[in-house]
């Protein structure tokens, strides 16, 4: 009955637009007061959901890469992008998928990612007669990047969530996210040999090796990172701080494109982001210890246990499931609300919880650019201004890339396990 009650009431006000933070605080709350707690008890669920250090890690890694975008970041990647690859057939093509890399190293958000390369890039390439279509759908999927390759802010609410080691998590991501571009990359190559789309003027070593450096400055942010998090240094916690300071040096005294009256609008957008985020974050902990406390993850186990004992069937099955999940929801609820459920499951099933960890990240990707909720297929197609169905045209076959990379993960786990077990975080 409570269980009905909780997740009947959250779809219903997911229903009418109530946002779904509110949603799942409301639909937790009313199922906690059917089960008979007090309100204090239900105070105290809400204040000890948020009074988490390691939650401060969130708008640190958000405001870090706001104030990178602002700070004239992107201009550098792209510029050594269009150096490497630009002389290609379909070079601009490529330079947004090599881009996207280069920037998920440093933005953390799928959205941040496809928003800043795609504003610069989507023009520029209807401009050279290049199919919205594809241009757009290229611009999306590489922009997905930014959840998998570190520092990942997907990666880090998982690892709050799931109590998983971020650090072992942000490692995870380095081989799947290289391969999952080098795809990207060569398919963007393969269909502009297709179209016969142009190559950009090839650019002087000389000036590739001066691009080089001068991206290397910021890119460098990833690298303090994951070195400080493996080496001990710092917490993910601390590591987001300081990136946010090197990303204020290097955008005030570096490249000077920040300003101090700049500075309390950066903020203020990140608050709101964070705001945001931490609203489910806060009621996906309650709704969390309903599903706990109602033996939830325990029958789902069992459940699961029924159908078969083969790890990797039960793999693709949680794997059609988040799939699915991902085309209604966004990353962050449905791994606050489903990962507590999940990661007991495969604990118990003896699969490495780095390795669900990365293939978790990746579903989360994919479900971004699939309609009807992909936040990222739709920030692509706003600054694309086509209809969504001549979108989705051209996505099926990257959304064909990224499943098969996805399959990689799942059936070689060595892809995702190698450097953390290296490193043994």
């Amino acid at each position: 009955m409570v269980i009905a009650v909780l997740f009947i009431t959250f779809f219903a006000l997911l229903f009418i637009n109530v946002p779904i933070g509110f949603s799942i605080i409301i639909a937790s709350l009313g199922s906690m007061l059917l089960s008979g707690n007090s309100g204090f008890t239900i105070i105290q669920s809400l204040q000890t959901s948020a009074a988490s250090s390691s939650l401060l890690a969130i708008p640190f890694f958000v405001t870090a890469g706001l104030i990178m975008d602002r700070g004239g970041i992107i201009r550098l990647l792209l510029d050594f992008a269009n150096a490497v690859v630009g002389h290609i057939k379909g070079g601009l093509s490529l330079v947004n998928v090599l881009s996207s890399m280069l920037f998920s190293g440093i933005s953390g958000s799928s959205v941040a990612d496809t928003a800043s390369i795609g504003s610069v890039l989507i023009p520029a390439m209807r401009e050279k007669k290049y199919d919205m279509g594809f241009t757009a759908a290229i611009t999306a999927s590489s922009g997905t990047l930014g959840a998998i390759l570190p520092p990942s802010i997907p990666m880090v609410i998982l690892g709050l969530t799931a109590n998983v080691s971020i650090g072992s998590l942000f490692l995870a991501g380095i081989i799947p996210g290289i391969l999952m571009g080098v795809a990207m990359l060569l398919y963007a190559y393969y269909y502009s040999v297709k179209q016969q789309y142009p190559t950009e003027p090839r650019v002087p070593l000389g000036q590739v090796v001066i691009r080089l450096f001068k991206a290397i400055i910021p890119l460098f942010t990833v690298v303090i990172i994951i070195a400080g998090i493996v080496g001990g240094v710092f917490t993910p916690t601390e590591a987001g701080a300081i990136a946010c300071v090197y990303a204020l040096f290097l955008g005030m005294f570096v490249y000077k494109k920040i300003k101090i009256l700049d500075l309390p609008g950066i903020f203020l957008d990140g608050a709101k982001i964070t705001a945001t985020v931490m609203i489910v974050v806060i009621g996906a902990s309650v709704f969390g210890k309903v599903l706990t406390y109602e033996r939830i993850p325990q029958m789902l186990v069992d459940f699961l246990i029924t159908i078969t004992d083969n790890q990797y069937l039960l793999l693709l099955l949680i794997t059609l499931l988040l799939l699915v999940l991902g085309t209604f929801l966004d990353p962050t609820p449905i791994i606050l609300l489903v990962a507590p459920i999940l990661f007991p499951v495969i604990l118990q099933i003896g699969i490495d919880p780095i390795h669900f960890g990365m293939i978790f990240i990746i579903t989360m990707a994919i479900g971004q650019i699939t309609p009807p909720v992909g936040v990222v297929l739709f920030t692509a197609q706003s600054i694309a201004k086509i209809p969504i169905e001549q979108i989705i045209r051209s996505l099926v076959p990257l959304w064909g890339v990224m499943i098969v990379i996805l399959l990689l993960v799942i059936f070689i786990p060595a892809i995702s396990t190698t450097i953390p077990n290296h490193f043994n975080l």
